[in-house]
């Protein structure tokens, strides 16, 4: 066990790294509501996402804390997670909701651009 400030920054981490498991998962989202797949796609990808960030949090864990596990990297982890989920997820999926909205309506107009040009 290392000092109380090596504790700290152990904590610290493992916030940060509930953070990233929260990035992921809206990551995750965004690429499964574009994609729109069918039910044993969207399957195979809730059993494979857990793996996935379970591995980078290991890795996180390893490089970082030594691979210690202890309460306080459970609940940093989970701290961590929520925070990102109540603060920056709602804006972090919205701000993608409008930046498609936007991509859409331009793909739209310059659709009708191409089509003008080449009808004329």
């Amino acid at each position: 066990m290392g000092s109380v400030n090596q504790q700290f920054y152990a904590f610290f981490i493992t916030v940060t790294g509930g953070f990233m498991v929260g990035a992921l998962l809206d990551l995750y989202r965004i690429i499964r509501g574009l994609t729109r797949p069918n039910k044993f796609f969207t399957n195979l990808g809730d059993l494979i996402f857990p793996i996935i960030s379970g591995g980078i949090l290991y890795i996180f864990l390893l490089l970082r804390n030594y691979g210690e596990v202890r309460a306080y990297v459970f609940l940093g982890i989970s701290l961590g997670f929520y925070i990102y989920r109540w603060l920056l997820s709602p804006f972090v999926i919205r701000s993608f909701v409008v930046l498609k909205n936007c991509i859409r309506q331009l793909s739209g107009k310059f659709k009708l651009i191409v089509i003008k040009l080449f009808i004329l």
